[in-house]
């Protein structure tokens, strides 16, 4: 099962057909997630984020660990009232 914000891939294709109507299988679905991470970050929306939080006047930042294939994984985040990148 692959989760992105907290909807699993299966719901995400349920999701889709009660409101668009239309079948996707869940391959299809979770392939979606690594093809829209390359275009956002290709396009450069990740960069103008980054230049956007280090203007800005207040940063929170964080760094959470958790156990993922084995090892310690590390997400860092930093964000604002409207803006965050992890």
């Amino acid at each position: 099962m692959v989760v992105g914000h907290h909807v699993p891939v299966h719901r995400s294709t349920v999701l889709v057909m009660e409101r668009l109507g239309m079948s996707v299988s869940t391959g299809f679905a979770a392939s979606l997630r690594g093809r829209a991470a390359e275009l956002i970050v290709s396009g450069g929306f990740v960069a103008a984020v980054r230049a956007l939080l280090a203007g800005a006047p207040v940063v929170h930042a964080d760094e959470t660990f958790a156990r993922a294939a084995g090892k310690t994984a590390y997400v860092h985040v930093a964000c604002t009232e409207h803006l965050t990148l992890r």
